[in-house]
């Protein structure tokens, strides 16, 4: 199979592979995104990294996964996170719903 063009995004696999995305940023980023939204500040600037606290290539994998249904909670500095198979929950609310 030829590569996919450069032009491409760096998260897009074939129709025919294993696994496709069901989202098109990464559930890590969003999670960030959405912290730094409450926090009022860049998603750039949130310290420390999510990494920290969660493995965020597990967790990319765990979501690209059609089907698989799921519920994953952990805590980052005063935030809870909830991550189901359709949605990021931040502190009680519905930050980024996973369409």
């Amino acid at each position: 199979m030829p590569p996919p063009p450069t032009d491409a995004p760096w998260n897009t696999m074939p129709l025919d592979a294993p696994e496709r995305s069901r989202v098109s940023v990464p559930v890590s980023v969003r999670i960030v995104e959405a912290i730094a939204e409450l926090d009022g500040i860049d998603p750039l600037d949130l310290e420390p990294g999510l990494d920290t606290v969660i493995d965020t290539d597990a967790l990319d994998h765990l979501v690209r996964h059609d089907g698989v249904s799921f519920t994953l909670e952990f805590t980052y500095g005063i935030h809870h996170v909830i991550v189901t198979e359709d949605a990021i929950h931040v502190d009680g609310t519905v930050s980024k719903p996973l369409d």
